[in-house]
């Protein structure tokens, strides 16, 4: 039988690279974050018994629906600015895209579709461009 005698381990020290010891210094991989959900194509906007719902269509092919932010008895054209307002919203804030809504004549009298566009940004006419 051998007697070991059962100490504590051995002190390790692990020396990584900073500046300082001319090591190395890799900057942290960032990806760019894919938003939540694709650009908005179109937005389908309904009145039922418990409120405004909307289900927007995005250029990818996926879709997100869920109920719009106002009172149960809002006005159509409210609601249909409350919606326009949302999407255009989103589109800024997940896509730094501006863009427009335009609704289509409603087809039921609660029901509303409307198709979104990237909008046009008119620049400053430049003196190069002669305008």
């Amino acid at each position: 039988m051998v007697d070991r005698q059962a100490g504590p381990p051995p002190d390790v020290i692990a020396a990584t690279p900073t500046m300082l010891d001319g090591g190395m210094v890799r900057r942290k991989n960032e990806k760019k974050k894919r938003p939540p959900f694709g650009l908005p194509k179109g937005i389908v906007l309904l009145a039922t018994p418990d409120g405004w719902r909307h289900s927007v269509l995005t250029l990818e092919g996926g879709m997100f629906c869920g109920r719009l932010d106002v009172p149960i008895h809002t006005d159509p054209q409210d609601a249909r600015t409350a919606a326009a307002t949302m999407v255009t919203g989103l589109a800024r804030d997940f896509h730094g895209t501006e863009v427009d809504v335009n609704w289509d004549p409603p087809q039921e009298p609660w029901s509303w579709t409307a198709r979104v566009t990237i909008a046009v940004v008119n620049e400053l006419a430049s003196p190069d461009s002669g305008g």
